[in-house]
């Protein structure tokens, strides 16, 4: 019982740790993506579409990160049980693993669950870039009403602000 508990207790350890590779991963994919966030604020998307987009790469990065990893481990599990690949130290008994589906479907449960919630996290960081991106926005639209209006030539604008 003491063992299971133990377990437990390293699985949630695992999962925190991989909660904040997941967050990690889709902050740094908002930062680098700015300029498609952009584009698509210009070509129309509301701040739901872009949150909901990032939101769903999250959920895909858990759903295969997860599968994959049950994956493996019943590969590992399934060699141990019929190649006895692994031994007690110091003996030459074979390291006792079973398959239990109730374990199975926890881990999956609890993998999924921290991968959603992470993925929900890291879109606070999307809403702070979003601010600063849509500011921008707004000055590159008032430059280009500045200078249509004749006040300075558009193309010297377009060179300096780099604006499309």
């Amino acid at each position: 019982n003491s063992e299971e508990v133990v377990l437990n207790l390293v699985l949630a350890l695992i999962l925190i740790v991989a909660m904040f590779n997941v967050v990690g991963a889709i902050i740094i994919l908002i930062t680098e993506k700015q300029k498609n966030i952009l584009t698509l604020f210009k070509l129309g998307a509301n701040q739901k579409q872009i949150r909901s987009l990032f939101f769903k790469n999250g959920i895909y990065l858990t759903f295969f990160g997860s599968g994959f990893g049950l994956l493996i481990g019943f590969i590992i599990v399934f060699f141990q049980q019929n190649y006895s690949v692994l031994y007690l130290s110091g003996t030459s008994i074979p390291y006792p693993v079973t398959i239990e589906l109730k374990n199975f479907f926890l881990v999956a449960f609890w993998t999924i669950t921290i991968g959603t919630i992470s993925a929900y996290l890291s879109l606070l960081s999307l809403k702070k870039n979003q601010t600063i991106a849509s500011s921008k926005n707004s000055f590159f639209v008032q430059v280009r009403q500045i200078a249509h209006k004749g006040f300075v030539d558009v193309r010297l604008l377009q060179v300096l602000f780099y604006i499309p």
